[in-house]
């Protein structure tokens, strides 16, 4: 995409790479009007919450998530597949065959993760009363 934006002090940036250009807000605005001209806003829709998922949950000096924080990753990387990746999703991005089922196979092992914390935490509540 050609785009010329003022980012940083730069001047009239030209053919800047799409990683560079979504660095910038303007730069993503800019990108999602043309998707939105070509009829693929998916694709900056798929992005974003990608990479909101991932400045949320990525753990990188090795510790782990609390149980709290790894219920809401569970949750919303269920809810991105279902709004992205499924084969019934309103927002179906392009993906591969082969990862698309990569990505079906681990979202139903976090499925059956949940419904197993559902169902503790369920029988926890009925011992309390």
């Amino acid at each position: 995409a050609r785009v010329d934006l003022d980012v940083r002090g730069g001047r009239n940036q030209r053919d800047m790479s799409l990683h560079r250009l979504l660095e910038f807000e303007e730069g993503q605005l800019s990108f999602t009007q043309h998707l939105e001209k070509e009829l693929s806003v998916e694709n900056i829709l798929f992005w974003g919450a990608i990479h909101k998922f991932k400045s949320r949950y990525d753990v990188l000096d090795g510790s782990f998530l609390s149980a709290r924080k790894t219920k809401r990753c569970i949750r919303d990387a269920i809810r991105i597949f279902d709004v992205f990746v499924s084969p019934v999703a309103k927002l179906q991005v392009n993906l591969s065959a082969d990862n698309r089922q990569v990505l079906s196979d681990r979202i139903e092992q976090l499925r059956r993760i949940q419904a197993r914390k559902g169902t503790t935490e369920r029988r926890r509540t009925r011992q309390m009363y």
